[in-house]
């Protein structure tokens, strides 16, 4: 479904190094008669690093993990974690400097341990959208291009390209890159909007006009996609009776204390911009409907992270008046499977009966639909 965001690219994503790592982490058990509780508890904290990074964007706040990441190099330097530590590294450091001298030393450490095409793919990317050396990053791209075997990645790597082209008014090559972006997957719509930004700059208006079609055609039929998830996708029809979180405070929140009230649980963390955009549409939501439950599920951070750093932010202020709560492993069937930002609805007897996911313009109006819905029934 082309709708969701596209967020495991490369083999350096989130995701992809946090179940390295616990690969890493099993494998090693096995194989090593001895294993330092240290080193354990190491890298379980390295591997919170890069969520750090993505929340934070701070030398200060990152600097500490960094600290912690040449500490566990030089304490263990035959890990089995080694390659992940030098990933997770690159990817912070290169959130808070552009310095060469900082960035090449880190890269080359990772393409020591890793020769896959996509890690190349990464460290081009990298350079290029943080303006660490496009030109460099752009010999990488156009180096492992034809080793990618994944579409995406190629998909991706075209688009990069084409942006480096256009900076140069290299227009036939921006063309070229489009063209192939949009052969490989011509129902993404970013590689559209950029084809219609060609066009536009090149005063070509009467094929702007057959792609602003295009766009709309697609929008559309994505849209008609999102709908048909709502209602029809493996949550709905399931019960959430009897699942417990746990509060700010760390007290038991049964959910099945709130049977014959209408509930809105929205699955949240701060590095994820996408429930922030939605904060709005539900704060409305609250002061309009009193007889609905809302209900903040956290993953990521902790209370205290909460109430100190987030909390007093305007646009989020007013979750110190919701009920934020935990999962636990009685809610791991579903709470381990949905993504960030997604909006379930729950009737009075605590049946999954519409689940939103991600963010969608109409987002408001098919919400306050929804509810009216369920509020009517008896």
């Amino acid at each position: 479904m082309h709708w969701k965001p596209a967020g495991f690219y490369f083999s350096l994503s989130r995701a992809g190094l946090f179940i390295i790592f616990l690969f890493s982490i099993s494998s090693y058990g096995v194989a090593q008669t001895t294993y330092s509780m240290e080193e354990e508890r190491m890298v379980h904290f390295l591997n919170n690093g890069l969520a750090y990074a993505e929340k934070y964007d701070s030398l200060q706040r990152l600097q500490p993990v960094l600290d912690s990441c040449r500490r566990f190099l030089r304490r263990y330097p035959h890990s089995f974690a080694k390659p992940n530590v030098y990933s997770y590294m690159l990817e912070m450091t290169s959130r808070i400097t552009t310095d060469k001298e900082k960035i090449f030393p880190l890269a080359d450490s990772v393409l020591f341990y890793d020769h896959l095409p996509g890690t190349k793919m990464r460290i081009g990317e990298l350079l290029i959208e943080r303006e660490i050396d496009p030109a460099k990053g752009r010999r990488f791209l156009e180096d492992v291009l034809p080793s990618l075997t994944a579409d995406y990645h190629r998909y991706k790597s075209h688009l990069l390209l084409a942006n480096l082209a256009l900076s140069r008014y290299d227009f036939a090559a921006v063309k070229a890159h489009l063209a192939s972006a949009i052969a490989l997957d011509s129902v993404r719509l970013d590689a559209w909007y950029a084809y219609l930004g060609y066009c536009q700059i090149r005063e070509e208006s009467d094929q702007a006009a057959i792609i602003i079609r295009r766009i709309a055609k697609l929008r559309n039929a994505q849209y008609g996609e999102y709908l048909e998830y709502v209602d029809h996708n493996a949550y709905i029809g399931k019960s959430i009776a009897g699942m417990q979180l746990h509060d700010l405070d760390g007290k038991i929140v049964r959910l099945n204390d709130f049977t014959n009230s209408v509930k809105v649980i929205q699955f949240f963390n701060f590095w994820c911009s996408v429930p922030m955009k939605e904060f709005p549409t539900l704060n409305r939501l609250i002061r309009t409907y009193p007889r609905v439950k809302f209900i903040f599920l956290n993953f990521g951070e902790t209370p205290d992270e909460l109430k100190q750093r987030y909390f007093v932010r305007p646009s989020s202020r007013f979750l110190r008046d919701q009920l934020i709560a935990f999962p636990d492993s009685s809610a791991d069937w579903i709470f381990s499977r949905v993504g960030m930002g997604e909006i379930l609805l729950v009737d009075k007897y605590g049946t999954i009966r519409s689940s939103f996911p991600g963010m969608t313009k109409n987002l408001e109006k098919l919400l306050r639909s929804k509810l009216d819905r369920l509020l009517r029934e008896k």
